[in-house]
């Protein structure tokens, strides 16, 4: 799928199913080994055991040159805003997503990363 830049620009909108989010700390500079193995556990504490039922919600993915919002189709309520430069990681395991944003904890100097897990 190609798309004009003016439309880049204003943003791209994709149907998606949240499944979920969980907070980890996470290391500034860390590898794409352990990034990708971040994202393998969001997904092991996100993801319903094997033959449980998965709860989700149907959400729009929005991306454009400045943020990544996750909004709730139903509610047309807004669950998640994370400017693109807070993104760190991105990563594609098996049918799912999961987006790395990180974030400054408030009372320490420890960074957090908030784990958003979509299929």
């Amino acid at each position: 799928m190609v798309h004009e830049p003016a439309v880049l620009i204003e943003g791209v909108l994709f149907r998606a199913r949240y499944l979920g989010s969980t907070q980890m700390m996470c290391e500034s500079r860390g590898s794409k080994a352990a990034r990708m193995a971040q994202a393998q556990e969001a997904v092991a504490r996100v993801k319903a055991p094997e033959g449980e039922i998965q709860p989700s919600t149907e959400i729009d993915l929005f991306i454009s040159t400045e943020k990544i919002m996750v909004l709730n189709t139903d509610l047309q309520d807004i669950l998640m805003d994370h400017a693109l430069r807070t993104i760190s990681y991105i990563a594609d395991i098996g049918d799912l997503v999961v987006l790395m944003a990180r974030r400054m904890s408030a009372s320490s100097s420890d960074e957090h990363c908030n784990q958003l897990v979509l299929l």
